[in-house]
């Protein structure tokens, strides 16, 4: 993993020297319920989950990959101008009862 800000961008590379990802189900990893896994190994959620939650604050996520080579998630966010208390409150009960 290597982590890195550049002007007001924050990036972030995962890299791995595994197997790595053939083309035609590079198109397809962030599909929801896509998996290479055997029936009862796996939902095929991870990466579209990993996708909504990057998305949702602002980011980017792409992935290159090419078979006996591994596979790279790079990442991409705006840093944030506002400066972060350390102090966490618990949330409000949102549940009606």
């Amino acid at each position: 993993m290597n982590a890195w800000g550049a002007g007001r961008k924050v990036y972030i590379d995962i890299k791995d020297t595994g197997e790595g990802i053939n083309k035609k189900d590079l198109e397809q990893i962030f599909d929801p319920f896509f998996t290479t896994k055997e029936p009862g190994k796996g939902t095929g959620l991870g990466l579209f989950i990993v996708k909504q939650i990057v998305e949702r604050n602002g980011g980017s996520i792409r992935v290159e990959s090419e078979p006996g080579k591994g596979t790279t998630f790079s990442l991409e966010f705006q840093a944030s101008q506002e400066k972060k208390d350390d102090t966490h409150e618990k949330p409000q009960d949102t549940i009606n009862r």
